[in-house]
């Protein structure tokens, strides 16, 4: 699928409030679209796990996602747009957490 980026997209707002982790979890190995201004790559979830509560942090959810990429993957750290299906398009923020031969991968907290 072919995705191209849309200005009138980026100041639209995301598709609603941001899922939590069951909702991600249940897509765990299904693809999301990064929308970015060339084209689109896409990521494979590939672990949505809970963070440990921290003392003094708000009574939301924390947890992680970390996303597999292709190896020759340009994108890097920072926020991206990810649209998913069944999820709708939200905004997070990427930090590559290293690579191996089958790609890169990066991660997302939410806390």
């Amino acid at each position: 699928m072919e995705t191209t980026y849309d200005k009138s997209f980026a100041d639209s707002g995301d598709s609603g409030e941001l899922p939590g982790l069951a909702r991600f979890s249940a897509h765990v190995g299904e693809k999301f679209d990064v929308l970015v201004p060339k084209g689109a790559w896409q990521l494979e979830l590939v672990e949505a796990k809970p963070l440990p509560a921290q003392s003094g942090a708000l009574e939301e959810e924390a947890f992680s996602l970390v996303f597999k990429a292709d190896i020759d993957c340009t994108i890097g750290q920072g926020s991206v747009a990810l649209d998913h299906e069944k999820i709708g398009w939200n905004v997070m923020y990427l930090i590559p957490i290293g690579e191996d031969e089958e790609g890169l991968y990066f991660e997302a907290i939410f806390n």
